[in-house]
């Protein structure tokens, strides 16, 4: 259906168990800071062989990948990753095989592999360094922080919980962002920090993308420092992203057709509250990709938020 393709593997620990893009197969993938990154996948009509496989394989991960036929190239990666639990439904006509799964980097962190004990001089940057290291990762990256933050001291300490909880008790420590994309751990201030998001964009190591109208697929919905836009699929943006949507008195921009009334009663006062009530640079907070060949289902539902200083009085 116009021209989409999505292409599943799975592999069990003996080898490739299932590879097909031509099978039904629609997907949703829920990426959220914060919170454990879940993706659910339906796989239509398989085989009475490959779904035994599926079921019986105690190691089974996961390649998914969608696009467009026409588009040259590889297809974008949604998700590579770990299946937790797989189970079988009839509908009829159809038997629909649920598989729900985890990336790479959740399925690290929560294993069984031991947290590395930090000394009585480690930092913040150093400690982080030999968590990566444990779980088979490059050092860590710090964007849009500055180097102080990686040489806060962490102190002596021998965790005794999952890489996942340490990662988070960290998080809330030292109040930063820790994320492990793409088998790359990132380091980034909290979105309600001040000039947190404005030092991620100007990092080298950032990701920033302009977001474009032609590719809405709904109305954004614009409040007092957040966002939610409806876009066409587009599985490059995740969670600690980095959103420029340009600004509300400029035409054609997303913030210019952006739905406003979420801001209430205060534009009754003062139609101007939106362009410094608002921001042109959002951080992703969730995203929720979702997609099929045989339905409409083809976007990513975005929300992400910003930190405006209020440099006009009270509003």
């Amino acid at each position: 259906m116009w021209g989409r393709v999505i292409r599943l593997e799975v592999s069990g620990a003996n080898g490739l168990i299932l590879a097909t893009d031509e099978l039904r197969v629609d997907f949703n993938y829920m990426h959220e800071w914060g919170r454990n990154d879940l993706c659910s996948v339906q796989v239509f009509n398989l085989s009475r062989e490959t779904f035994k496989s599926l079921t019986t394989n105690k190691a089974l991960t996961i390649k998914l990948s969608a696009g467009h036929r026409d588009v040259v190239g590889e297809l974008p990666v949604i998700l590579e990753g770990h299946i937790n639990n797989v189970w079988g439904q009839k509908v009829v006509p159809n038997h629909i095989t649920h598989l729900y799964c985890v990336p790479k980097a959740l399925y690290l962190a929560a294993a069984n592999v031991p947290v590395p004990a930090a000394k009585r001089d480690s930092t913040l940057r150093s400690h982080l360094t030999s968590v990566a290291s444990a779980m088979g990762l490059t050092p860590p990256k710090f964007i849009g922080l500055a180097d102080s933050i990686g040489e806060l001291p962490v102190g002596s300490r021998t965790p005794d919980t999952t890489i996942y909880n340490e990662l988070h008790t960290l998080g809330k420590q030292f109040h930063v962002k820790i994320r492990i994309i793409d088998e790359q751990m990132t380091v980034t201030g909290d979105a309600g920090i001040p000039g947190v998001i404005e030092s991620a964009r100007d990092d080298p190591n950032a990701n920033t993308f302009a977001l474009d109208t032609l590719y809405l697929r709904g109305t954004p919905k614009l409040t007092n420092s957040q966002i939610q836009i409806p876009y066409a699929l587009s599985p490059h943006i995740l969670s600690g992203h980095i959103l420029d949507i340009g600004v509300a008195s400029e035409a054609h921009t997303v913030a210019s057709v952006a739905d406003v009334s979420g801001l209430g009663a205060n534009l009754n006062r003062d139609g101007g509250i939106v362009d410094y009530a608002t921001s042109n640079l959002y951080m992703v907070m969730k995203v929720e990709h979702t997609g099929s060949a045989f339905s409409k289902q083809w976007h990513s539902n975005i929300i992400a938020n910003t930190y405006r200083i209020n440099t006009k009085g009270a509003i």
